[in-house]
């Protein structure tokens, strides 16, 4: 029910509950303004009543006597003088009791009401014409009033309206109450989210616009809270970003000082550990090198506004070649990569060099991260509605769903694989997601119990057959 169907609900209730009080307090308080008077009205209808009865009876009565007998019974008993006079004013029937021969026909037509309604003792006559056996008669009923004691009740105009009036106003305030400290409420709970108090959440019962109104609010509150909880995360990944950066590239760095250090000062035995500390050297500066790549690709990704050099490739043929160079590499720790690729080529437009980053991220996160030993298999084909896909599958060390969440973070690293990937950036995931979704795509994983399968969804013929943004 809407406000304004509410508002006007709230006007009838009180315009009824008002008239029923008005009527309530003159019906207990009627014997207040009753005034008593003489009324003979009762002795009038009965000399009337009488009148009507012989008129009614008249045109029945066929012979004299029968016509005497409808005077007589009009008369009531002789409480009434009833006469049946001709054009004349001659009398020919009358009531018992009736003395009168001879009647002022135009004197009872020409008679008025006493003005004064003062009727005690004095005569009151009706008369009325008539025919009887084809001649003209007139009808009269004639007796002498006594008053009776009656009572009226006096009009309060005044204190009905000012009493009206004041039910009305107090019947609407109450009913009204109710919206009103709804709103007082509500004004009181905005007035507590304006401090930053975001956990206010008003009730949204109601099914008006109040109820409207505070379920965007809830929802505007909802909204604020996630994007404060978004900006510390934010905060917090700036954070984690200097830390990480700071930590990742201080320790090889620290490595490659230490080396040099030893060359420089020739503190080494022979040949031999000069060439070890050369080739330690030069592999934690690569290291470090890999380090800082990850972190200007992200970077560059991640902020302005890089463009996608878009060109026809073959999928299928595409992962064939990272597949053969990377089965070398998994050899050596104990992997084998199963390719299980469409036999169909899958053809679409991407940047090569980004797309063979974002596979080359995966590729290596799941050598890193799978059991040893173990298989890496390599999935491609066709997906639904014009997309093809590209599905990385491994099993290695399961992980919470907490850190699970936070796997395509960046300079994320789960507690358990640090261990074992100690050199990693943790911008892998990162990058390769950022890529995927340049080219118009998803990156997502499904993780059970230790089996982790990465899957990529692609555009297979994307709308802007040029650069992509």
């Amino acid at each position: 029910m809407t406000i304004r169907t509410q508002l006007i609900a709230t006007i009838v209730a009180s315009l009824v509950a008002s008239i029923l009080v008005v009527a309530a307090f003159n019906m207990f308080t009627r014997s207040a303004f009753k005034i008593s008077f003489t009324s003979y009205e009762a002795g009038k209808n009965r000399i009337e009543a009488r009148l009507t009865y012989l008129a009614d009876e008249l045109p029945g009565r066929v012979n004299r006597y029968s016509l005497q007998a409808a005077v007589d019974e009009a008369s009531d008993g002789g409480q009434v003088d009833v006469y049946v006079a001709d054009e004349s004013g001659n009398v020919l029937f009358r009531s018992a009791g009736a003395d009168k021969t001879q009647l002022n026909i135009i004197g009872y037509f020409a008679s008025r009401p006493d003005e004064t309604g003062d009727y005690e003792g004095k005569p009151y006559a009706r008369i009325e014409a008539g025919a009887w056996e084809g001649k003209p008669v007139y009808l009269v009923a004639e007796g002498r009033l006594k008053g009776e004691l009656a009572y009226m009740i006096r009009d309060q105009p005044a204190k009905n309206v000012m009493l009206f009036l004041l039910i009305f106003i107090v019947c609407f305030y109450w009913f009204a109450s109710r919206k009103t400290k709804k709103i007082q409420l509500i004004d009181r709970q905005l007035a507590e989210i304006a401090k930053g108090n975001l956990d206010v959440r008003l009730s949204t019962r109601d099914r008006d616009e109040l109820g409207v109104v505070s379920k965007n609010i809830n929802a505007m509150a909802e909204n604020l809270q996630r994007q404060l909880a978004k900006e510390r995360k934010l905060e917090r990944s700036k954070m984690a970003l200097i830390t990480g950066v700071s930590h990742d590239l201080r320790t090889p760095l620290t490595s490659v000082v230490g080396y040099l250090d030893l060359l420089q000062k020739r503190a080494y035995a022979d040949d031999e550990e000069r060439d070890r500390f050369v080739r330690n050297a030069y592999s934690k500066t690569l290291q470090l090198k890999k380090l800082i790549d990850d972190l200007f690709d992200y970077t560059r990704l991640t902020s302005g506004d890089p463009q996608l050099r878009l060109q026809p490739l073959d999928l299928a043929e595409l992962l064939r070649q990272l597949i053969a160079e990377y089965e070398p590499i998994a050899q050596e720790r104990g992997l084998a990569v199963k390719p299980e690729l469409a036999a169909d080529a899958l053809p679409l437009r991407a940047d090569s060099e980004k797309l063979v980053r974002a596979v080359d991220n995966l590729l290596m996160n799941a050598m890193k991260f799978s059991d040893v030993p173990g298989d890496i298999v390599v999935r491609a084909g066709a997906g639904g509605e014009g997309t093809l896909y590209v599905e990385i599958e491994n099993r290695g060390r399961p992980v919470s769903p907490e850190q699970e969440e936070q796997l395509f973070d960046r300079f994320y690293k789960a507690d358990a694989a640090r261990a074992q990937a100690s050199d990693g950036s943790g911008l892998g995931l990162s990058i390769a997601k950022e890529i995927v979704e340049r080219h118009g795509g998803s990156l997502n994983l499904k993780h059970r119990d230790g089996l982790y399968a990465f899957r990529i969804e692609l555009p297979a013929e994307p709308a802007n057959g040029g650069e992509r943004r």
